[in-house]
């Protein structure tokens, strides 16, 4: 069965928090900032496509870039063959 972007996305943010405890605060394995940047960046499209269901134009528009860049980032990332 086919899951959809939101449960791909929901998947992906229960897979963050469980390793953002499994390191737990103030751990000495802490990211670096490139790394940071990279994770609040995903975190944010992500967010910003559940916000809108999925619905990758409107998404792009809130975080005002354009569809081919969503798509770029998309296929960059942990999601990267993602079709509706």
């Amino acid at each position: 069965m086919r899951r959809g972007t939101i449960g791909l996305l929901r998947a992906h943010r229960a897979r963050r928090l469980s390793r953002e405890r499994a390191l737990g605060a103030g751990s000495a394995s802490r990211p670096g900032l490139d790394e940071a940047i990279r994770a609040f960046a995903w975190s944010y499209v992500a967010e910003t496509l559940i916000r809108y269901r999925g619905d990758r134009k409107k998404a792009a528009s809130a975080l005002g870039i354009s569809l081919r860049t969503l798509y770029r980032y998309l296929a960059a990332s942990e999601l990267g063959g993602l079709r509706r």
